[in-house]
């Protein structure tokens, strides 16, 4: 038999059997001697998790149901791991508690995340810490001049003209920077809005 895979803290196993009459070796994890009809071979004894659940000509035993792989862990019950759920299982304890942290991490930043509002009622240049800004042009015409789109990579603006007046609302890229090729991008009605995006050289309409 091949060496095995010493752990002093092995508690778990991953046991694959042999359902075929044949005898059957799995190509990508050599060090698992060949077996035959109904024998059992535990595969965390050669591997790690990581390799098991990597092995292309293990998921394709199993894929053919030549092969069974059940994963035990002490004092709990056996499971049986397909081919769709190896990936998954080949995740430690550990590197799981990581994954629902980050996660728990993310819908938290998400949850708290504010957008900055500003409404102005003349005319106004952005800067960089902007994210809506609502127009009331009520009284006049009124024009949003962008930073630079060199200095703004990948900023998202929402720009939106709240009144009923007839007076508009431009949004004005600086010097000769353009909004989706054209110098200039005009809100003329109630509610209209735009959301822009630099690509660091010009400006975009999403």
């Amino acid at each position: 038999m091949a060496n095995q895979r010493r752990d002093k803290n092995f508690r778990e196993s991953w046991t694959i059997k042999n359902k075929t009459k044949h005898q059957l070796a799995i190509g990508d994890l050599p060090l698992v001697d060949t077996f035959g009809p109904g024998e059992k071979r535990d595969l965390l004894k050669f591997y790690s998790r990581e390799s098991i659940s990597h092995s292309i000509d293990l998921v394709s035993l199993i894929d053919a149901k030549w092969v069974t792989l059940e994963k035990k862990r002490k004092n709990k019950t056996t499971k049986t791991i397909t081919s769709k759920s190896i990936i998954e299982e080949g995740i430690t304890p550990a590197e799981e508690d990581e994954i629902t942290d980050a996660l728990n991490a993310a819908i938290k930043d998400a949850d708290e995340a504010e957008f900055d509002i500003t409404t102005v009622t003349s005319d106004y240049t952005t800067v960089n810490e902007d994210d809506v800004i609502l127009a009331n042009a009520t009284s006049a015409n009124i024009t949003i001049t962008l930073p630079s789109a060199l200095l703004a990579k990948g900023l998202i603006f929402y720009i939106k003209k709240i009144d009923s007046s007839a007076n508009t609302v431009t949004v004005d890229g600086k010097d000769s920077e353009t909004i989706d090729d054209a110098t200039t991008a005009v809100l003329s009605n109630q509610y209209e809005s735009i959301t822009i995006i630099s690509d660091g050289t010009e400006w975009w309409i999403l």
